[in-house]
C-alpha cells in the first residue's frame, strides 16, 4: 500500500516539475525574443492620369450626296466641323486614342464605308488621320468607348505631353464613290469621336548630339548651346526646378529627350559673371543613354 502512495506522489511530483520546466522555459524564450523595425518607409506613389474633352459644333448633313471633285473641294472650305479639345490634367505624360465608333440606327442605315473622316487641327489639307475613307482606318473594336457601338475606328493615336492642350476639328462626308442605288437612298448615318487615354511611362533616352561634318559646327541646341561656357555636367536622378537665387542666372528647362517629350530635361546654371556655368541634366529614375552617344563628351572639348 506504501509503495503505491510512493508511487503516485513521484509521479505527482514529475509531472509538476515537467510542468514548471516547460513554463519556465516558455518565459526564458519569451523574455529572449528581440523586436527590430524599418529605420524608413517604403512608399507607394501613384501616378496621375486625367484627361478632359470638351467639344462644339456637332455635325448634321441633311441631304447628303457624292460630290464631284470642286463640289467636294468647295465643301471642305465652307463647312463647318465639329471641334474639340482634349488637355492632359496632369504632370506625367498619357497615350491619346482619338476614335470615330459607328452607331446603330434605326430605319435604313449608311453602311460605314460610305463614310469618309477627315481629322485635322489646322487645315484639312494637312488632315492628321492618313486614310480619309472610315473603313480603311485602323478598325479599335477591342478598345469600345460606347458599348453597343457598331465599330470604332482609330483616327489619331498621339501623346499628350504634361498639361498639354490640343485642339482638334473633325469633317464628315459621303464618299464620292458611293454607289446612287436604292439602299443608300433615305439612309442615315451616326457616329460619335471617343477618346480613350493611358498612363505612359516617360523615355529617359537621350537625343543625339549632332555634328556637322561638312563645317565642324556642332550642335547647340538646349544645353549644348552653353558649351563654351560649361565647366561641367550633373546628371541627376530626378527632376526638379532650378530657380535664380544669389545673383546666379538660370536657362531651361530645355528638351534633351529622344522622342521630344521632355523625359530629359537639363538646366544652365550660371554665376553672375557666367564665366562659371554647371550644366545639369535631369531624369526620372535616372538618363539611358542614345545609341549614337559618339559626340555627347568630344562636344564639350570643341
Amino acid at each position: 500500500m506504501n509503495n503505491e502512495k510512493n508511487k503516485k506522489k513521484i509521479v505527482i511530483i514529475s509531472l509538476t516539475v515537467a510542468t514548471l520546466l516547460i513554463v519556465a522555459l516558455g518565459v526564458t524564450y519569451a523574455y529572449w525574443i528581440l523586436t527590430r523595425q524599418q529605420t524608413g518607409e517604403n512608399v507607394v506613389n501613384t501616378a496621375c492620369l486625367n484627361t478632359t474633352f470638351t467639344g462644339e459644333n456637332d455635325i448634321s448633313l441633311d441631304k447628303a450626296y457624292p460630290m464631284n471633285e470642286e463640289q467636294l473641294k468647295s465643301f471642305l472650305s465652307s463647312a463647318k466641323p465639329y471641334h474639340f479639345t482634349i488637355k492632359n490634367e496632369c504632370d506625367d505624360l498619357a497615350s491619346a486614342s482619338i476614335n470615330l465608333e459607328s452607331l446603330n440606327v434605326s430605319g435604313k442605315a449608311l453602311e460605314d464605308e460610305y463614310i469618309d473622316a477627315i481629322l485635322y487641327e489646322d487645315d484639312y489639307n494637312t488632315n492628321l488621320n492618313t486614310n480619309k475613307q472610315l473603313t480603311g482606318n485602323t478598325p479599335n473594336d477591342a478598345n469600345k468607348v460606347i458599348s453597343d457601338a457598331k465599330h470604332a475606328y482609330s483616327l489619331y493615336n498621339f501623346t499628350l505631353k504634361a498639361n498639354e492642350e490640343r485642339d482638334f476639328n473633325l469633317l464628315l462626308y459621303m464618299n464620292p464613290d458611293t454607289p446612287m442605288e436604292e439602299t443608300n437612298m433615305n439612309a442615315s448615318w451616326k457616329g460619335k469621336i471617343t477618346l480613350s487615354t493611358e498612363y505612359q511611362e516617360e523615355n529617359t533616352t537621350m537625343r543625339t548630339i549632332s555634328y556637322n561634318s561638312n563645317d565642324g559646327s556642332t550642335d547647340t541646341q538646349g544645353m549644348w548651346g552653353y558649351k563654351d561656357k560649361l565647366t561641367k555636367i550633373v546628371i541627376e536622378n530626378k527632376k526638379s526646378v532650378k530657380t535664380v537665387e544669389d545673383g546666379r542666372k538660370v536657362y531651361g528647362p530645355f528638351d534633351e529627350s529622344a522622342d521630344g517629350y521632355g523625359g530629359v530635361q537639363s538646366y544652365v546654371v550660371c554665376d553672375t559673371e557666367e564665366t562659371n556655368c554647371i550644366g545639369y541634366l535631369q531624369g526620372t529614375n535616372g538618363i539611358k543613354g542614345n545609341e549614337d552617344s559618339s559626340y555627347y563628351l568630344w562636344i564639350l572639348k570643341t
